[in-house]
């Protein structure tokens, strides 16, 4: 009787494991780190040599972006809670003006064990290469990264999932010069933690 027992125990464990797993691993670390350093390679080049790059089109001279260490605990796994009635709705812009985003949904997750969750927004410009657009400040906002937030651009990972890899998180264009109009992250999009990880205030 004890081994009936024993085994659908040992097999509802593993299903309960595989799943935690599923929703709080970071991936293999190497892995986070290639693909961060691709990413980050990528970004400099553009804005090194791209005619779209702020610094090519004002003619600014590039210095190398300043980062926080490649840190794989900040590449988390998220659940999608999308709203009921997703709302249009206008995200001011450093020039006072406004612009129009889909306030979509959350993104639920984890970060050293404390819930935290973040609004997404979809883009309503057809061009735009990604499903989700995340601005966001946190505690190093105003010191150690851009007071005016960062960014992130997401596509999910299914219907119910997205990773949340802080480590790409990027400045906006007007930090790099003040002629550029930016995005500003809203009140709701304040986390009050520390994101000690993506692109640092440009110097």
């Amino acid at each position: 009787m004890a081994r009936k027992i024993l085994f659908p125990l040992f097999f509802l464990l593993a299903i309960l494991v595989i799943g935690y797993l599923s929703t709080h691993s970071t991936q293999d670390p190497e892995t986070v780190i290639e693909d961060v350093e691709d990413f980050r390679s990528r970004r400099e080049r553009f804005l090194r040599y791209s005619e779209d790059s702020p610094f090519r089109a004002q003619n600014i001279a590039f210095k190398p972006l300043q980062y926080f260490d490649i840190a794989p605990e900040f590449r988390v796994k998220a659940r999608l809670a999308p709203f009921e009635r997703p709302e249009r709705v206008e995200m001011r812009l450093t020039n006072g003006k406004k612009e129009a985003y889909l306030k979509w949904g959350l993104a639920k997750f984890e970060l050293n064990n404390e819930p935290l969750a973040l609004t997404l927004y979809k883009p309503l410009s057809e061009d735009s290469e990604f499903t989700f657009f995340l601005p966001f400040k946190d505690a190093t906002s105003g010191e150690a990264s851009y007071g005016g937030g960062r960014y992130m651009d997401l596509d999910p990972e299914t219907e119910t999932t997205i990773w949340l890899d802080f480590n790409k998180a990027y400045n906006p264009y007007c930090v790099y010069s003040p002629s550029y109009v930016c995005p500003l992250p809203p009140p709701e999009n304040k986390l009050a933690v520390a994101i000690l990880a993506g692109e640092k205030n440009y110097e």
